[in-house]
């Protein structure tokens, strides 16, 4: 899709603004480490009374599915998250923004954008590349996120900024997994992580 607005009846339905769309994901994100506030306490916990990081894996799963759940309902209900609401913008099937999101689309989306749990933010990162600002969750299912309000100037490709945001996000990801898996451990129904493995690391390598 090149254009980055559609006319609808009487009505224009255009890209979401960047800045909108970058302050709305903020947003989500603060939404979703309250979601997972619940972990944050177990793993403090653990670590002033065991010495060590450690969570139950039953706890870890219920976020999760607590975080998809509120991405697929909000979408499905209202087209978009509380961040997206805010703002103005709303999700749309990518070739029929007229219509609302299905209960399939509203769940392949946020389903996909689990993905950066291994790529960070590499894979969003490739809608600077398209006029329409769409990404792979969109691609995937068919959706792409509008406003109804005048976009103030015509989005233009950022090569450059897409390509440096892929190769931090791709790095310092496949780092940070790296170094999860390596100091995991699955013992007694709880996850834990040797926190001084890590560390022990570092100091070996400077």
């Amino acid at each position: 899709m090149r254009n980055s607005f559609w006319i609808i009846g009487n009505n224009m339905v255009e890209t979401a603004a960047t800045e909108k769309r970058i302050v709305a994901f903020v947003i989500d994100r603060a939404i979703e480490a309250v979601l997972y506030l619940p972990v944050w306490i177990q793993l403090g916990i653990s670590y002033l009374t065991q010495g060590e990081y450690s969570v139950g894996w039953r706890l870890v799963l219920a976020c999760a599915l607590m975080h998809l759940l509120y991405d697929w309902m909000f979408l499905y209900f209202l087209g978009g998250t509380v961040g997206k609401l805010l703002f103005g913008l709303r999700v749309v099937p990518r070739f029929e923004p007229h219509n609302t999101l299905t209960l399939w689309q509203s769940l392949l989306r946020p389903l996909t954008d689990r993905l950066s749990i291994f790529v960070g933010q590499a894979l969003r990162a490739l809608a600077f590349l398209r006029f329409d600002r769409t990404h792979v969750s969109d691609w995937v299912a068919e959706t792409w996120v509008v406003q109804r309000l005048p976009r103030r100037r015509r989005p233009v490709r950022r090569f450059v900024l897409a390509l440096l945001i892929i190769l931090i996000s791709l790095s310092s990801s496949f780092l940070q997994f790296y170094r999860l898996v390596h100091s995991a451990r699955m013992e007694d129904g709880r996850i834990r992580f040797d926190a001084s493995s890590a560390s022990d690391e570092d100091s070996a390598r400077l």
